[in-house]
């Protein structure tokens, strides 16, 4: 799947099609049925495997257990299916399956998830707690869980991936708290703290009437894919917003970033050359006003020991032109080797938009 996220179609419906034949299962192909065909294609798949990393995704707004379109499995590259489970399963659990009403499936839970260290997938080291809803936003009948997958990411034994659900104790079903990214959670912890459960999540859009989400707050994804072939020496400097201010963003070990993206001003992504360090790509991004899209654009920069402040200056010109939609599409990028055209390609799907700087060469 995360090898999937790359890939550009022109039909909405065969980004699923297109792979049924690399996970080995059939399904009737309903051109005009949209987003739906991915879900159908995780159903089919669900049939024939129990391959938990299925559910490992990231992105979009939707508060099912299944991805709505590829690019959500954009950072899914090293998760893979764990041979051993953390805790034994009871007599009763069965493997899961798609229902009129959801995934029901058993798997590790822990209730109390607000004391449970949990780490990052980008930041080996880092380690941090879910915070409470302030008592204003907290629901009796709603909380939070934590549902750990037999999945982990590499060679990390030590740990598994999870998800967070809110669980409906007046209904005893799930939702995915599509807010909080996936986390990591120790062997010891889990062997410790929780319990084998049978649970209900909601496979797609959320079909519990009558259920008012926490932090329903959507949010697009953008994912820069890393520069490669002649750009590969230009390296992720850092994000922010055009005046300054910074942009947290996750980077992945070939340099692709994702940033979750709330407001509608412009993002300036900034990358500078190994080979040269005066040598700088900015990339500037913006949301459409309907925030179904993204619009981007390149420029480059050259200057020593300069500073972020010192790029958005010199390219302030350029940033007022993208805005008015006059910035130029492409760049030229001339190297020892031959002269390039810089152009991006953007691949737009629900909730995330993937970015890639191609560079095609220039006839001599």
């Amino acid at each position: 799947m995360s090898w999937a996220s790359r890939r550009r179609t022109t039909r909405i419906e065969d980004e699923a099609y297109c792979l049924l034949g690399l996970f080995g299962v059939s399904m009737p192909l309903l051109y005009g049925e949209g987003r739906r065909a991915f879900r159908r294609l995780q159903e089919e798949i669900i049939k024939e495997l129990d391959d938990e990393s299925i559910f490992a995704w990231q992105g979009g707004a939707d508060h099912g257990l299944l991805a709505s379109c590829p690019a959500q499995f954009a950072f899914s590259h090293s998760i893979h299916r764990s041979i051993e489970r953390p805790i034994s399963e009871d007599s009763s659990s069965l493997p899961f399956t798609i229902t009129n009403k959801g995934v029901r499936m058993s798997l590790p839970v822990l209730e109390d998830c607000y004391s449970v260290p949990l780490y990052s997938l980008v930041q080996e080291s880092s380690m941090q707690y879910l915070i409470p809803d302030p008592p204003h936003l907290q629901r009796k009948v709603q909380r939070r869980v934590l549902a750990i997958l037999n999945c982990q990411q590499g060679a990390d034994a030590s740990s598994r991936i999870a998800v967070i659900l809110n669980h409906d104790v007046s209904r005893d079903t799930y939702t995915r708290d599509v807010n909080i990214r996936l986390v990591k959670v120790s062997i010891k912890d889990i062997a410790a703290r929780a319990t084998s459960k049978q649970v209900l999540v909601a496979a797609g859009e959320n079909p519990w009437d009558g259920i008012t989400l926490m932090e329903e707050d959507p949010e697009r994804l953008i994912v820069v894919q890393g520069l490669s072939g002649v750009l590969s020496h230009f390296k992720f400097m850092n994000t922010t917003l055009v005046n300054g201010i910074a942009i947290t963003c996750d980077l992945q070990e070939n340099e692709t970033i994702s940033i979750r993206f709330r407001q509608r001003r412009p993002l300036v992504a900034i990358y500078r050359s190994n080979f040269s360090p005066s040598h700088h790509l900015v990339l500037y991004l913006k949301s459409s006003d309907d925030e179904t899209r993204i619009y981007a654009a390149i420029t480059q920069v050259f200057g020593e020991d300069i500073s972020t402040q010192d790029i958005l200056g010199q390219t302030a010109q350029f940033g007022q032109d993208f805005l008015s939609s006059k910035a130029a599409e492409s760049i030229v990028y001339e190297t020892a080797h031959g002269t390039y055209t810089l152009s991006l390609n953007i691949r737009e799907a629900e909730h995330a938009s993937v970015v890639t700087v191609d560079a095609l060469p220039r006839p001599q």
